[in-house]
């Protein structure tokens, strides 16, 4: 199933509009070795960057440097970090700064389009025989009444990421990509289906939250394939088998409001592995297990292993090319990782 903005062409090997934060003095890395840089622009595409005077990059690596005095974008390291006098703590709206950080320290954080100006979109070719990561893919026995085609009425439940946060969509300022679960509705759209679609997801909400409110869900619209998005603020309260016990709890309480439902259950990017680093960084793969477990043997419920491609993606890129807020949210490129996945899922 295509979307209208994807990651990449695998036979051109072009991958479009891939997101990087330049911390000053130091290399930004892009996903994929590149054998020539198309462009690098601001996330609005308006500002238009020159090689050798903003950046450089050698041909045939991934390896990008901002050049002092260019017009890209580079914050020092040190400014990652905010001073207790000068900070404003989550959850004031207003917020500059979140507890928790490295050695007790208070990260940067921010929400709004503070992230995406100092972001760019990097254009580029990657090298030859450049492998791509392989999307996961829906087993043929799963999710039978969808694949038989036709009219669909969709409902998404998830968190603040689901919700849209930071997407610029979202947030109405350039470029407006839309939030992921948008996104996955065009694509159905686009390969010929009728769709209707709510969106009931809420910040700051865990799996065991969705629960309480599944009824109602389903007095106000009718799904009949419901995409579950949960984890990045479980990891918090709940140990990846208590987040398998509320979601259990979560697929019940949809499957006896309506039996014949049939559920995509998707995986959470990690979060910042600066943030609360007392705790395993996460959403891991152990609460990605606990998904597959809940599905394993029932065709009407699927996993959509999100979590595994940004693991792939962390191989080489940070936590800081992909965020909107420096915490817990993805940036326009993050949406698009989203989206690109569940899609490719779905077929």
């Amino acid at each position: 199933m295509n979307i209208s903005r994807p990651l990449w062409d695998s036979e051109t090997r072009l991958v479009q509009n891939e997101s990087v934060f330049f911390v000053a003095g130091e290399a930004a890395e892009l996903w994929f070795d590149a054998e020539k840089i198309v462009r690098i622009t601001d996330v609005s595409g308006e500002i238009l960057y020159q090689e050798g005077i903003d950046y450089t990059h050698q041909p045939g690596s991934g390896r990008l440097e901002a050049l002092p005095g260019g017009k890209i974008p580079q914050t020092p390291r040190e400014k990652l970090l905010i001073s207790p006098d000068e900070a404003i703590c989550f959850p004031d709206p207003s917020a500059n700064a979140i507890g928790e950080g490295p050695d007790g320290k208070l990260l940067l954080f921010r929400e709004g389009d503070f992230f995406a100006r100092l972001e760019c979109f990097v254009t580029y070719v990657a090298v030859e025989n450049t492998v791509f990561p392989a999307f996961p893919a829906l087993e043929q026995d799963k999710l039978p009444l969808f694949r038989a085609g036709g009219k669909c009425r969709i409902a998404f439940a998830g968190d603040s990421i689901t919700n849209g946060s930071n997407a610029s969509g979202k947030l109405n300022f350039p470029p407006y990509i839309p939030r992921y679960a948008d996104q996955v509705v065009e694509a159905i759209r686009n390969s010929g289906r009728e769709v209707e679609y709510r969106n009931f997801a809420v910040g700051g909400t865990v799996t065991r939250q969705a629960t309480e409110l599944m009824r109602d869900y389903f007095d106000e619209f009718d799904a009949d394939l419901m995409f579950v998005a949960f984890g990045m603020n479980d990891i918090h309260s709940s140990s990846p088998q208590e987040y398998g016990r509320d979601m259990r709890a979560l697929v019940n309480a949809a499957l006896t409001v309506k039996p014949e439902l049939e559920m995509v259950l998707i995986s959470s990017m990690p979060r910042n592995p600066q943030w609360r680093p007392q705790l395993p960084p996460g959403p891991g793969r152990e609460y990605c297990r606990e998904l597959e477990m809940i599905a394993a043997g029932n065709p009407a419920i699927a996993v959509a292993d999100v979590n595994a491609v940004f693991n792939t993606l962390y191989r080489r890129k940070k936590f800081l090319d992909i965020t909107g807020n420096g915490v817990n949210h993805p940036n326009d490129y993050g949406h698009r990782i989203y989206a690109a996945v569940i899609a490719a899922f779905l077929g």
